[in-house]
């Protein structure tokens, strides 16, 4: 190969080389900036989602508050087409001290059971252990808290053996408590959705 020849390929060779080295740069700053972009874009998208969650809480705990206080001054909650209750704590155990005729229709008319059958009666005695375990300690919560809490929890009706995937509200309630901190302590529930018979629809 002549002298000529051989500078030729030289600086082809160089030409290459530098088209090269410019061309792994170019994308080595191109792929920084989609990542950059990508990076704030993602996190952009964790904060509206952080904030949207947080707004989506407080509406639910406001709206849990307004279910509560309407609950408390409703005249007519047996007419109610919301299964609503009311458990009262004593000793270590919360016993039905009310329930209105849509939780009767509920979980307890497909069972047979009589309208009061839940009377002095606790969870345990109607819904799986696991369930009533976890109504206890949602009970214990509401007692202990005072205030009107959104509940989003599966759980099994019994009557129909059916997964419920209703949400439902509780809150706590003192009732003749005095200066001697003694008094009567109630856990109150009411189910999001409505419910209605079969029977009425058809």
């Amino acid at each position: 190969m002549s002298i000529d020849n051989l500078k030729k390929l030289v600086r082809f060779n160089q030409k290459w080389y530098l088209t090269l080295f410019l061309g792994v740069i170019s994308s080595m700053v191109w792929n920084g900036i989609n990542s950059y972009k990508q990076h704030s874009y993602e996190k952009s998208n964790d904060i509206e989602f952080a904030q949207l969650r947080k707004e989506n809480n407080l509406l639910k705990y406001e709206n849990a508050y307004l279910i509560a206080e309407n609950l408390k001054n409703y005249s007519n909650i047996d007419k109610m087409p919301k299964a609503a209750w009311s458990k009262k704590k004593s000793g270590d155990k919360f016993i039905y001290s009310y329930y209105n005729r849509t939780f009767w229709k509920q979980f307890l008319k497909p069972l047979g059971h009589g309208r009061f059958y839940m009377y002095n009666k606790t969870d345990f005695d109607l819904f799986s252990f696991k369930d009533a375990t976890a109504f206890y300690k949602e009970d214990s919560l509401a007692v202990l808290r005072m205030r009107p809490r959104h509940i989003n929890r599966d759980f099994i009706n019994v009557a129909t053996n059916e997964k419920i995937k209703d949400g439902y509200v509780k809150w706590g309630e003192y009732v003749n408590w005095g200066e001697d901190n003694y008094g009567d302590k109630y856990s109150w529930g009411v189910m999001d959705n409505f419910f209605e018979e079969e029977d009425s629809l058809k």
